[in-house]
């Protein structure tokens, strides 16, 4: 039996990512939006997986999964933020 996926996004896609950091496992927010192009997309048991290389001189190379970290639209990344801000 073959079975199919269907990849959210391609390489070369724009994301939006969260500018967060991990600290035991809580997500802490830089309070921004960055734009991303995708590199690679990786497939594993936690979820969907996006690298990224960094866009920026002050940045660093990004992995974040699709609904945590990464998100198709910009609204989708603000809409997350604005949560992580609440819960801060």
């Amino acid at each position: 039996m073959k079975r199919t996926l269907e990849l959210p996004c391609d390489i070369n896609d724009l994301v939006y990512t969260l500018g967060v950091k991990r600290a035991l496992e809580t997500l802490l927010t830089a309070g921004e939006v960055i734009p991303r192009t995708v590199d690679e997309i990786i497939i594993n048991s936690r979820g969907i997986e996006i690298h990224s290389e960094r866009t920026r001189e002050d940045d660093n190379n990004f992995y974040g999964y699709i609904g945590e970290t990464v998100f198709l639209t910009r609204q989708e990344a603000e809409e997350k933020l604005k949560k992580l801000k609440e819960q801060l």
